[in-house]
């Protein structure tokens, strides 16, 4: 069970900087007193929105007593953190200056985390799985 909550607070952490990372940390460019908003921009803020949801998945993962339950929320990080990943590399894209912060910094540290939430959260599944069968053939129930 605390192998659970702890898993579940990191998970809401790095959800945390996957959200607001690209408007603190590691910066992208903000846009100008023109309505014209840069990719990198459009990146943050879609990436604010995956990283609430990874962060909204950890916490409730931390409380849930199920496993089968835990499973299900871990699968769910596990698709968040793979758009999380797209985000920035494929699907929207920051700006296309090798020189640019946004392009330096932002898109390394969004790729990495996203990785990083995807591994952990894979290495949890299996760690659930593996208890919930011990838990099954020890005569206890897990739903």
């Amino acid at each position: 069970m605390k192998k659970n909550i702890i898993f579940g607070a990191l998970i809401f952490v790095l959800g945390l900087l996957i959200a607001i990372g690209p408007f603190t940390i590691f910066h992208v460019c903000i846009p100008e007193q023109s309505e014209m908003y840069m990719k990198c921009y459009q990146t943050a803020r879609a990436e604010l929105g995956i990283g609430i949801v990874i962060s909204i998945l950890g916490l409730l993962s931390a409380i849930s007593a199920s496993a089968k339950t835990r499973i299900g929320l871990n699968i769910s990080v596990i698709l968040n953190s793979i758009v999380a990943f797209l985000i920035p590399s494929f699907l929207i894209g920051v700006c296309d200056g090798k020189h640019m912060h946004c392009h330096a910094v932002a898109l390394p540290a969004l790729s990495i985390l996203s990785a990083v939430v995807f591994a952990l959260t894979v290495i949890n599944i299996i760690n659930t799985y593996r208890n919930g069968e011990k838990s099954k053939n020890e005569g206890i129930r897990i739903s």
